[in-house]
């Protein structure tokens, strides 16, 4: 039987357990869908061995359940960055690390040869000896990474290590680019790149204007892998095969795609990926948290048409329903706001309503009227004005129907005397 590894190979496995932990918090090792007990408990084991001041142990009638339990007020990092210190290594990986940089550290430029006769020297009778292909690929890998740089010399190429250009900065100039990279490590994706450029900034005497949040979405470090794919394959305009997971009958589902753009809802911390599906030849929006596995596959020689016609598309859109369709739906909404009093909704509304109209048609009577793609999409929004809303009218007769029966059982179930939609 293997024995527990706290590091693993692959991040696919650590990022589907933090999700379930964090998100969920609620399975057990008898509900969590697993091929075997064991593997939860590995998990489980490795992401309190990282997030050990995060984790919450709670015992239910079907099991002892953990989740992370972390307040985004409290925090001036993302904790969730710790995830990205769990790649394995070999014995050859830590060994080659320490004798390059030992033996860079003392040249300026060495060729392959002389770096491989240097690292013979260091190997002793107890570690395996290693091939000139193995220090080869680990200096290119090295050089793609930017700790190494290459430089071709008639037919050889040699390598030194690259220049620290934070080693240069005085201490006011650490102090002001932490401040921001700081800031941006929390707002931007890939932050953990920013985690650690700001390790080496230092941490001494430089607490006093760290900055914490209100709305932060920690978890979307746990897709930057994955939005890196995508974002490839935009930048290179390829069309690929994605795998997301599908909710409804909890399988892996493939599809041929272009991705075009990458939208974000920054009330919930939603992302997702708008592509053209191949097969059904319409847009489509793909919440980049059911993303599994992204694969280039070639250039699509029709991006730049679908990415105008998607902009077409976004101009009617309420949200990220971007499907193409034959008919535009019409909403005509009548509220009820008192003009003196109220006029933070009338400007809210006109902050709120993108692309919609507000007309007053009486004393304390505005009409708004929006056209869009899909009327489901604009509900939530609806919903925030009941009790203004005096009548509601539009052309998707089945979303407004659902609407008002909803606003009718709550005025019941609440026992709301009055005028009811």
């Amino acid at each position: 039987m293997s024995s527990f590894q706290e590091l693993i190979k692959k991040f696919d496995k650590i990022r589907d357990f933090s999700r379930d932990f964090l998100v969920y918090g609620i399975r057990t090792r008898n509900t969590q869908k697993i091929k075997s007990k064991r593997t939860y408990d590995n998990e489980k084991r490795r992401i309190e061995s990282f997030l050990a001041d995060y984790v919450v142990e709670k015992s239910h009638t079907s099991g002892k359940s953990i989740n992370i339990s972390i307040n985004p007020e409290e925090m001036t990092m993302n904790p969730l960055f710790a995830l990205w210190e769990t790649k394995s290594f070999t014995r050859n990986d830590i060994f080659l690390h320490f004798v390059l940089m030992d033996i860079l550290e003392c040249s300026t430029r060495m060729s392959i040869s002389h770096i491989y006769d240097e690292v013979i020297e260091y190997i002793d009778e107890d570690h395996q000896m290693m091939d000139m292909m193995t220090v080869r690929n680990k200096l290119n890998e090295y050089e793609k990474l930017g700790i190494l740089s290459k430089y071709k010399e008639g037919k050889q190429y040699l390598y030194s290590l690259s220049k620290n250009r934070l080693e240069s900065l005085t201490d006011k100039e650490k102090l002001e680019l932490k401040q921001g990279v700081d800031f941006l490590s929390n707002i931007l994706p890939f932050g953990v790149l920013g985690m650690f450029l700001s390790r080496n900034l230092g941490d001494s005497d430089m607490n006093f204007y760290q900055m914490k949040y209100k709305h932060y979405f920690m978890f979307h470090t746990l897709d930057d892998e994955l939005l890196f794919d995508v974002l490839k394959l935009i930048e290179t305009k390829q069309k690929g095969l994605i795998e997301t997971w599908n909710k409804t009958n909890d399988k892996i589902i493939e599809k041929m795609c272009t991705p075009l753009m990458i939208l974000t809802n920054v009330k919930h911390g939603r992302r997702y990926v708008v592509v053209y599906d191949h097969s059904s030849k319409n847009f489509y929006s793909l919440r980049l948290d059911k993303l599994k596995k992204v694969s280039g596959f070639e250039v699509d020689e029709e991006f730049k048409n679908y990415l105008e016609e998607l902009k077409q598309l976004e101009v009617d859109s309420w949200g990220v329903y971007l499907n193409r369709t034959d008919s535009i739906e019409h909403i005509c909404m009548t509220l009820k706001i008192h003009e003196d009093k109220e006029q933070y909704m009338i400007r809210r509304i006109i902050r709120e309503g993108k692309h919609g109209i507000l007309e007053k048609v009486d004393e304390n009577i505005f009409e708004y009227h929006i056209d869009v793609i899909d009327t489901y999409e604009i509900i939530p929004w609806l919903r925030t004005f009941i009790g203004r809303i005096v009548g509601l009218n539009g052309t998707n007769e089945k979303a407004i129907g659902m609407f008002k029966k909803d606003v009718r059982w709550m005025y019941k179930m609440y026992e709301i005397g009055g005028e009811c939609l």
